[in-house]
């Protein structure tokens, strides 16, 4: 499904499943809750790669 991110409006597609991009990621339950509480909806891989790397409890599944 197309889907615009709400932090930059980029255009990409959210499978909304298993099998979607962000499952690829691990997010802390700080930035969790942060994230729930100022957006509504998906952000897309930059965006939420972004808020990601400046959380310092966040990483992604293929880093060592």
């Amino acid at each position: 499904m197309k889907k615009f991110c709400e932090n930059c409006g980029k255009e990409f597609i959210c499978t909304h499943n298993e099998k979607c991009w962000c499952v690829n990621y691990l997010i802390s339950h700080k930035l969790s809750l942060y994230l729930k509480k100022n957006f509504n909806d998906c952000l897309c891989p930059d965006c939420l790669k972004w808020y990601i790397d400046n959380d310092k409890h966040g990483r992604r599944v293929n880093d060592n």
